[in-house]
C-alpha cells in the first residue's frame, strides 16, 4: 500500500476533527412542552358549569381558549394573584380584569358567555368578581364566599358566611363552634342571577360548628 501524501494525511485529520466539535441540535427534550398536569393546572380551578375551554395550556403563564375569547393569566411578580388579559378572538380587543378593592389576589374562574369570574383571596373566606366583557362593566362583587361556586341556567350558586348583621336580623340564636375558624357563624345558600344581577339569599342556613 503506498504511503498518503502528507498535505491529504493533515486534511482528513483536520475534516474529523471539524466534524467531531459541531454542535448537535437541541433535541426535543431540551425544549419545555406543556404537560399534562399544567394543561389541567390551567382549568381545574375554574367554577363548575362554566363554559368549557377549547384548550389550555400553562408555562410562564396560561392561554385558555375559548370559542370568542383568548384568556392570558400571567402570575404577579413578586405576589400574589394574577395579571389576566382577554382578548376577543373576532376583534383582537383586549380587556385587562382588575377587580375592585385594595388589590388582593385575583385569580380566573371561569366565563360564560360575556361574563368572566374571578376569584380573589387566598384564605378560607373569599370574593367573587363578576365583570360584563360586552359592556365593559362591574357586574357584581360577592363577599364572603367560603365554597367554589356551581353555574347552573345562568344563577350562580354558593355558600356565603352569614355577616352579624343579618343573623341579627333574623333573629338567630347564638352559633357556638371551635372546629375552625369560621365555627360560631352562620353560612347561607346564596344565588346571584346573571340575567337580573340580583343576590337572593336562600333563607336557608345552618350554624358552622
Amino acid at each position: 500500500m503506498t504511503n498518503q501524501p502528507i498535505w491529504l494525511s493533515a486534511l482528513l485529520v483536520a475534516t474529523s476533527l471539524l466534524a467531531g466539535c459541531q454542535q448537535k441540535p437541541a433535541s426535543d427534550e431540551s425544549v419545555q412542552q406543556p404537560t399534562a398536569d399544567s394543561v389541567q393546572t390551567a382549568t381545574s380551578s375554574l367554577f363548575a358549569g362554566t363554559d368549557p375551554a377549547t384548550s389550555s395550556t400553562c408555562l410562564d403563564s396560561c392561554i385558555i381558549t375559548y370559542p370568542s375569547y383568548r384568556v392570558i393569566t400571567k402570575p404577579h411578580t413578586g405576589g400574589m394573584g394574577d395579571h389576566i388579559t382577554l382578548i376577543n378572538t373576532e376583534t383582537d380587543d383586549q380587556q385587562a380584569i382588575v377587580a375592585p378593592g385594595e388589590g388582593g389576589a385575583q385569580y380566573f374562574a371561569g366565563l360564560s358567555g360575556n361574563n368572566v369570574f374571578v376569584d380573589i383571596g387566598t384564605g378560607v373566606v373569599r370574593q367573587i368578581f363578576v365583570y360584563d366583557l360586552a359592556r365593559k362593566k362591574s357586574v357584581a362583587l360577592l363577599d364572603n364566599v367560603i365554597e367554589s361556586p356551581v353555574l347552573r341556567n345562568g344563577q350562580l350558586s354558593y355558600l356565603a358566611q352569614m355577616t352579624p348583621e343579618r343573623a341579627t336580623q333574623l333573629k338567630l340564636p347564638a352559633c357556638t363552634g371551635q372546629q375552625h375558624e369560621l365555627s360560631g357563624s352562620y353560612q347561607e345558600r346564596m344565588t346571584f342571577d346573571l340575567n337580573t344581577n340580583k343576590l337572593i339569599p336562600s333563607g336557608n342556613y345552618e350554624c358552622i360548628r
